[in-house]
């Protein structure tokens, strides 16, 4: 579970974890709105929220294969990026 703020977001989906997010403000609503979109997981909405949906939205994610798969594959493009360091590199040789 997530309030979906950029950096929760990334970990969950650099270890491939499924969320379920509850935005708040700022970032998060988008955040949460683009997690349901990729089906890395679900949002949730604070108005009107009760233990009884927030369990049962957990359980959803939970149970659901699809989630799992997706958030998977994302932690796969993650971990094939470049990494950060050689960005100075690429820079200085652009030059």
């Amino acid at each position: 579970m997530t309030h979906a703020g950029y950096s929760g977001v990334r970990e969950a989906l650099t270890a491939g974890v499924p969320m379920v997010a509850l935005p708040l403000f700022a970032d998060q609503p988008r955040n949460a709105a683009r997690i349901q979109d990729l089906k890395a997981g679900v949002r949730v909405d604070v108005n009107g929220l009760t233990a009884t949906v927030l369990a049962a939205r957990i359980q959803h994610v939970l149970d659901a294969k699809i989630y799992y798969d997706t958030a998977g594959s994302c932690a796969a493009e993650i971990a094939a990026l470049p990494d950060f360091t050689n960005i100075p590199d690429h820079l200085v040789s652009a030059v």
